[in-house]
């Protein structure tokens, strides 16, 4: 359900110019990882067989420099800890108020890499 929410609040931020690619299990990740380039993840915490860790990790033999969000309703102060020691970009507790704040997190990292001309839009400037 929060997933839908996600998604509406980011396609109503950013129109046509965002593409949303899900992956179920962690051979799905790698295999997206593998063939399509992205500019940002946002992953759970808990998922199917794997963590937000393991999306985190998996990039790094990849070589691939990629933004992570973890937005997650099953996490706790160490597990925000431990996702940004690790590398994650943000860290934010799943909530139905935290979703209006999830295009202006992805804006603002998006902005604050390689994707300097990104503006709310999803329209480079």
């Amino acid at each position: 359900m929060e997933r839908r929410f996600c998604k509406a609040a980011l396609k109503n931020a950013f129109g046509g110019s965002l593409y949303i690619d899900e992956v179920e299990t962690k051979e799905s990740l790698f295999n997206a990882l593998d063939s399509a380039k992205y500019d940002l993840i946002i992953t759970d915490y808990l998922l199917c067989g794997f963590t937000g860790l393991d999306v985190i990790n998996a990039l790094k033999p990849r070589n691939l420099d990629i933004p992570v969000i973890v937005y997650t309703s099953h996490g706790s102060e160490e597990t925000a800890v431990k996702v940004m020691r690790s590398g994650a970009a943000d860290y934010i507790n799943k909530s139905l108020r935290n979703i209006d704040k999830l295009p202006a997190i992805v804006n603002r990292i998006l902005k604050s890499t390689k994707i300097e001309s990104f503006e709310l839009t999803g329209k480079p400037v």
